[in-house]
């Protein structure tokens, strides 16, 4: 399986092409969403119509938020991409 750390401009064609449903179904890899590219896509200055759906988007993909913590092996995986 490959893992991807795609950048928001990425994720948001994905969304408005609406594909985060099909690559989440079909395709056998797997997301990593920085915080930087959440808050991109869903945070305050994003407009609600845009930002609800790139949250469901965004964890069909990438699955609920992990807090990185630097002993974290989640944390170590990051760092090894």
């Amino acid at each position: 399986m490959k893992t991807y750390v795609p950048d928001a401009d990425v994720l948001a064609v994905f969304q408005r092409l609406r594909l985060g449903d099909r690559i989440s179904r079909t395709a056998e890899t797997s997301f990593i969403v920085t915080d930087v590219v959440w808050d991109e896509l869903t945070g305050p200055a994003v407009p609600a119509r845009y930002a609800e759906p790139a949250v469901e988007m965004l964890n069909r993909l990438a699955g609920s938020a992990t807090v990185l913590l630097p002993e974290s092996p989640e944390a170590a995986t990051f760092a090894a991409l």
